[in-house]
């Protein structure tokens, strides 16, 4: 499969901050080659390749250029235009489809690929969830991202960056105005009166002995589905809420708080980290029944300790639950 063509951060980014911070609305051919340091047929032909993407760009003689329509489809320009981040997202590739953007960015952290690489598909044939369940990722509904990461953890830290992602995609939900948002141990995001599946996450890691070499942080969000997209026990962010989002803002925002939450995952700032979760759980408080590999522990869900482990209050006594499926 053929990797997307990174774009010129120096001059597609920059054209479109241009255009969207236009006084007046309009911004001369002129204007843009005087900035940009190119012909003015080179800028004509920027403007094309931004319409080909999905810009809405008008051309009104002797005014110059205004924008009047953003992308529907994923576009790494505009995401990164929204972004506040160092690292995560500066480097963003988009595949129309791929199998799996987890195993796209697993090949790729294994060559090498930098920290804070994402990887994005509009669709995916084969997307996977914990357990080998499968991942519904219809066309151009949902952000199915992966990030490779290469954190400076022990390999016992690890788990810890999939519990702050889920700070993160709650916050994230939140500031685009879904209330309600609750985390299900140790990987799911809930919302509403059901308790309905909005996300999932799906953390896997390459190491060496003792030594984390990447880690791949996959997330899949349902935004702009139906529900006949959807298994019955799922949702969206357009179901709940009734209107559609803007997924190139939301996955911007998503990866700028993911970068503010994986930073929180040692010392005294995963107190803070640990505490969010806490706030959000959604098992806290009821009985449940978590499955491991080897046995099953059942009784009353706690806080995460620490480590992140999920405390379960049983007949004989407490438990700590490092890992496992949560029947509620």
């Amino acid at each position: 499969m053929k990797t997307p063509k990174e774009p010129d951060l120096n001059s597609d980014d920059l054209l479109i901050a241009l255009l969207k911070n236009a006084p007046g609305s309009h911004i001369s051919g002129e204007e843009i080659a005087r900035t940009l340091d190119m012909s003015r047929s080179a800028v004509w032909k920027k403007i094309k390749d931004l319409e080909e993407v999905g810009y809405e760009i008008q051309a009104v003689p002797h005014l110059g250029y205004r924008l009047t329509g953003l992308p529907e489809r994923l576009v790494p320009e505009e995401i990164r235009f929204n972004l506040k981040t160092r690292a995560l997202g500066r480097r963003i590739f988009i595949f129309p489809t791929t199998d799996s953007t987890n195993r796209v960015a697993l090949d790729m952290g294994r060559k090498g690929a930098p920290h804070g690489q994402a990887i994005l598909a509009e669709t995916q044939t084969a997307g996977r969830g914990r357990l080998g369940r499968v991942w519904n990722s219809p066309a151009g509904k949902g952000i199915y991202l992966s990030v490779i990461l290469r954190p400076k953890l022990e390999l016992a830290e690890v788990s810890k960056l999939t519990l702050a992602a889920a700070v993160a995609v709650a916050e994230t939900l939140e500031d685009a105005g879904i209330d309600g948002v609750r985390i299900k141990w140790p990987n799911d995001l809930l919302i509403g009166g059901k308790g309905r599946k909005i996300c999932g996450i799906l953390t896997e890691m390459v190491a060496e002995a003792d030594r984390v070499e990447c880690v791949i942080l996959g997330i899949g969000i349902n935004v702009n589905s139906a529900q006949v997209d959807l298994p019955p026990q799922a949702t969206s962010l357009k179901l709940e809420s009734g209107k559609d989002f803007d997924r190139n803002a939301l996955t911007a925002n998503l990866l700028s708080r993911l970068e503010v939450r994986l930073g929180q995952v040692t010392g005294a700032a995963w107190n803070k980290t640990r505490a969010a979760w806490n706030q959000r759980s959604a098992v806290k408080g009821k009985l449940i029944k978590v499955t491991t590999m080897n046995h099953s522990v059942q009784g009353i869900a706690q806080n995460i300790d620490p480590s992140g482990a999920l405390i379960v209050k049983t007949k004989s006594g407490l438990k700590r639950v490092l890992s496992g499926d949560i029947v509620l």
